[in-house]
């Protein structure tokens, strides 16, 4: 949604502004070129206003830029959990169906895991064991989402020239001890449910990447288990940082990027019939949970792209990743982007049409009803 109004008045503000700014430059040019045109009248005042004025504009410029520094992102995703305690899959919801799978694939080798969070009394609250779970595995779905989108941009000569590849003993202690990436990033050779020797063969999906002349295993889904290689491919020099258990930062040259996720406790208020219609979950509503999860990502730019030029190349990833994210991860926009509000219109129409056709015939068997009663009389 574009607000129409507030993009004209800022155009109209960056407009004055040059404006003004351009008379005020203009002015100050005017003063030192009287003062080196007549350079041996006593007129000092002018070099010094001239140069005082330009010098305003570049402070007044630069404040302006370090103000806007700091962008940040808000999305809000939602979760539908079951009776049973299982995270349900919303068809094209990206977010929905990755926490799924994480929790499914994760679940199926760690029985630890799926007993911490099968058997929490605290079920889902703000500090618990499964909000903890939770949290996790919306970070490893985001840093999975992260790894894929970096390795598709920096590929070929862009990696060559402007990034590197950024594996396991590159990245905080914090990231690796995350419970669902240790699982799901633990070599095949190490996975006793990836060793098939005298076992059924089971459905396999394998994505490989190729690299020069090598191909690389980069992961696998069977039915019961999935592999990822989480590595990611960054701008050199970026160094990947963990502030706190909830937060992962990544400070390049001229930005810092950051991905915070929290959980509160809260409900998102999804609609019933789109769980029941849409989902195909057909739970009691009493028995559904619905947790919310909010994800910031900052983008925080640094003093010194300000004055210095960088490579547009080695950073347009943010803008694409970013605009993914949106899709990906907001609940409203995969709403509105199936068109929820009619169907839920239409759905509306339907049961008012069952409605009073149900309605109706009722009605036109009443007249039977009482012909046959006068006549049994």
């Amino acid at each position: 949604m574009k607000n129409v109004i507030n993009e004209i008045d800022q155009k109209r503000q960056k407009l004055l502004g040059l404006f003004v700014s351009s008379i005020a430059f203009a002015f100050a040019i005017s003063l030192i070129a009287n003062f080196l045109c007549n350079a041996e009248k006593n007129n000092l005042w002018a070099l010094f206003t001239g140069c005082g004025i330009i010098l305003a504009i570049l402070v007044i410029y630069i404040i302006v830029r370090l103000s806007h520094r700091t962008k940040k992102f808000t999305y809000k995703a939602g979760l539908v959990i079951d009776h049973s305690k299982k995270v349900c899959y919303i068809p094209r919801y990206g977010f929905s169906c990755d926490m799924a799978d994480a929790f499914k694939y994760g679940f199926s080798e760690n029985e630890g895991l799926k007993n911490l969070w099968n058997d929490d009394k605290d079920f889902l609250d703000e500090k618990s064991n499964s909000a903890s779970l939770l949290k996790e595995s919306a970070e490893y779905c985001l840093l999975e989402n992260l790894s894929v989108h970096t390795t598709d941009y920096f590929s070929g000569e862009k990696k060559e020239k402007l990034a590197r590849e950024y594996k396991e003993n590159d990245l905080p202690s914090l990231i690796i001890k995350n419970r669902f990436i240790k699982i799901f990033s633990e070599p095949m050779e190490n996975r006793s449910v990836f060793n098939t020797t005298g076992k059924e063969n089971k459905r396999k999906t394998v994505i490989t990447k190729v690299d020069g002349e090598e191909e690389e295993v980069v992961a696998v889904l069977t039915d019961d288990a999935m592999y990822h290689n989480f590595t990611f491919n960054l701008p050199k020099g970026a160094k990947i940082t963990k502030p706190n258990k909830d937060t992962t930062s990544f400070d390049f040259k001229f930005f810092e990027l950051s991905i915070q996720i929290e959980y509160n406790g809260c409900s998102m208020g999804i609609p019933r019939d789109f769980i029941k219609y849409y989902a195909g979950i057909s739970d009691d509503w009493e028995t559904l949970k619905t947790p919310q999860l909010v994800i910031e990502i900052t983008i925080k730019e640094k003093i010194k792209s300000v004055f210095y030029p960088f490579k547009k190349a080695e950073y347009e990833w943010i803008d694409s990743f970013l605009n993914s994210l949106s899709n990906y991860l907001s609940f409203t926009k995969f709403a509105e982007a199936i068109g929820w509000n009619n169907l839920q219109a239409q759905l509306l129409v339907d049961r008012n049409k069952y409605k009073f056709a149900k309605e109706a015939k009722i009605k036109s068997q009443q007249p039977k009803e009482i012909a046959c009663q006068a006549a049994n009389e």
